[in-house]
């Protein structure tokens, strides 16, 4: 397989390599919300390594997502990494 025929097919899988990371990345945080809220904890911060090819429109789904659900959702991007922060902090308390 030449270059031109190995872009073609990863082109062409590009939405499978989107659905595989957007589940596994909701998952991952899906667990972290569930393990800092039994903690006691209002928010949770994670780094994120998805494939760069992917990662712009997985962490926009990914905070539409979360933001649906009425949580608060940040974003930093820092040289070479990217992390997430999901608060459920009441507001008004704070």
């Amino acid at each position: 397989m030449n270059a031109a025929e190995a872009r073609k097919i990863t082109y062409q899988n590009g939405t499978m390599l989107f659905e595989s990371n957007f589940k596994r990345t909701i998952s991952f945080l899906d667990d972290a919300i569930n393990s800092a809220s039994r903690m006691g904890n209002f928010a949770v911060k994670q780094a994120m390594s998805l494939p760069s090819i992917v990662q712009n429109e997985v962490i926009d789904q990914v905070v539409t997502h979360y933001q649906k659900l009425g949580y608060k959702v940040e974003v930093f991007d820092f040289f070479c990494l990217t992390e997430i922060q999901i608060s459920w902090a009441d507001e008004d308390n704070n």
